[in-house]
């Protein structure tokens, strides 16, 4: 699964890295995001506008009859939940990261790694969005990161890792126009070189 991940830097650099026009005035983060927080997502609809959009999403999809928030989608299966079916086909977003964690070792005693991408300050995690409302409050948006099954790198560490777009391949994600068929082809472990950084001292959870 990926429960948290990271991202340093303001609104108007994340905009230029991926090409985005902004829908917020700004904003700038600095360090981990966790479930149920806002994050900075990329969209892009054409039947609204031809550019790409970026904005601020809460993570976590909330259902009616569940307490718990959905913070991971299943690659394997994306496409066939209900809960997930038609925000894969036509609302596909990217999430940009700097860092994700993951975490290995016995419950109650388990190790935090971190892991990058080799040679890129920030890199696209694949997801999926829509509108929910939670206490019969006004519907927001939200996301959820894809998760696929672990690249040889980090399957010592954990079995999942959440999908991991290539500059190429972000384009023909947030298309919507592009076959569903083929975009869950592109949700497979990654094939470039991850960084995985030694955790440091006590750091157990």
């Amino acid at each position: 699964m990926c429960g948290r991940f990271q991202l340093k830097i303001d609104a108007r650099m994340l905009a230029k890295i991926f090409d985005a026009a902004l829908t917020v005035d700004s904003f700038e983060f600095k360090g981990e995001i966790f479930p149920s927080e806002e994050a900075p997502v990329i969209i892009y609809n054409p039947e609204k506008d031809k550019k790409r959009r970026l904005g601020l999403m809460k993570w976590g999809f909330k259902l009616p009859f569940s307490s718990n928030l959905i913070i991971n989608a299943r690659s394997e299966t994306v496409d066939e939940k209900p809960t997930f079916k038609k925000s894969f086909q036509k609302k596909r977003c990217i999430i940009p990261a700097g860092a994700f964690f993951e975490w290995s070792g016995p419950k109650g005693n388990k190790t935090k790694h971190k892991i990058t991408v080799e040679s890129q300050d920030i890199f696209a995690l694949a997801g999926i969005y829509d509108k929910f409302s939670a206490d019969n409050k006004e519907k927001t948006w939200a996301f959820t990161i894809i998760t696929t099954e672990a690249s040889s790198q980090l399957s010592g560490i954990h079995s999942r890792m959440p999908a991991i777009l290539t500059k190429p391949e972000v384009d023909s994600w947030l298309n919507p126009e592009y076959e569903s068929a083929r975009a869950k082809e592109l949700l497979r472990p990654y094939e470039g070189q991850l960084k995985i950084e030694p955790p440091e001292p006590g750091n157990l959870f």
